[in-house]
């Protein structure tokens, strides 16, 4: 009941339309590594050694990243009407000095750069998960306070786009009340623009935290920043992402199977029989194949179920 409740109150805010960003070829994920040898015929989270197949995910019909050709688009958050916000002001910390500036006079400041305005206190038996994730994009560590916000580093992290990703960037203070917010993360993507990220499961959404993400993304509107907020992860995607995200060094891309995979652009085939093809080129074809998933090279649905019988078409 509580997440049909909210879900309710989320309709308005998280449009059908969906913005849709360019993914290029290069690399871009955080993730923990998964040291194997030859071919990775593991299921996510289990040793290779234990199973000849990946799966034991459970489906999910959620999708919150759908992959569309070679783009991936994000579920962006508007208010449900036409509003005004208050007007803000930024709080940041960059090179160890606070700072605060009037929202007019921040589009010069690297919010990719900064430093945490905040860091959530530890205390014995926390529920949440916090702890660093190696992104492959940027090449450098970024702070995480749950294991959901995780995964929602590993969707940015497939993103080639990314340039630089930075954890609880900014206060955001409004005028006339003493509601202020945190943001989760600020992303900076190779052609300049900027997108300012907010994650929440939806189940945990409340009215108080849609004020802040309309207050948010008007905000966001008037620096000419994108605003998205992550809610609808699904258990399957999570699972699936953070078996993927082992492949995403460098060591697990082949260029010789990456060319031979665009050489079959638009076809749809099994993972095992991309595997196949791959076999005569690559030393480890099933580990070239979870690389190219993880990269987009291969696209597929990753809300879903994720095995060897899995779909997945060239990009």
């Amino acid at each position: 009941m509580r997440a049909a409740a909210s879900a309710e109150l989320l309709l308005p805010h998280l449009k059908s339309e969906r913005v849709q960003r360019l993914v290029t070829s290069g690399s871009q994920l955080h993730g923990t590594n998964i040291s194997v040898t030859c071919c990775a015929w593991a299921c996510p989270g289990e040793n290779p050694a234990w199973r000849s197949y990946p799966g034991g995910v459970r489906d999910s019909p959620t999708e919150h990243l759908v992959e569309i050709g070679e783009r991936m688009t994000l579920k962006h958050w508007e208010p449900a009407t036409q509003m005004i916000a208050p007007h803000a002001q930024l709080e940041y910390v960059l090179g160890g000095v606070d700072q605060r500036r009037d929202s007019a006079d921040v589009l010069e400041v690297a919010f990719e750069s900064v430093d945490r305005v905040r860091t959530p206190k530890s205390w014995k038996h926390k529920k949440n998960y916090t702890g660093q994730y190696w992104a492959a994009t940027t090449g450098g560590h970024v702070w995480f306070e749950s294991l959901y916000e995780r995964v929602a580093l590993m969707q940015l992290d497939r993103d080639r786009q990314v340039a630089a990703i930075s954890s609880q960037p900014m206060w955001i203070y409004w005028s006339g009340t003493a509601r202020r917010h945190a943001p989760d993360f600020f992303v900076r993507f190779r052609d300049g623009s900027a997108a300012v990220v907010d994650v929440k499961p939806l189940a945990l959404i409340k009215p108080d935290d849609i004020e802040a993400f309309d207050w948010t993304s008007v905000l966001c509107q008037e620096l000419g920043w994108d605003y998205f907020v992550v809610s609808d992860i699904s258990e399957s995607e999570g699972r699936n992402l953070r078996f993927l995200s082992g492949y995403r060094y460098d060591r697990w891309r082949d260029s010789s199977a990456v060319e031979i995979m665009h050489s079959h652009a638009g076809e749809s085939t099994r993972l095992s029989e991309w595997a196949s093809l791959l076999a005569n080129v690559s030393p480890q074809p099933l580990g070239a194949v979870y690389s190219a998933l993880w990269w987009r090279d291969l696209l597929f649905d990753s809300s879903r179920h994720l095995s060897l019988t899995t779909m997945a078409k060239a990009a």
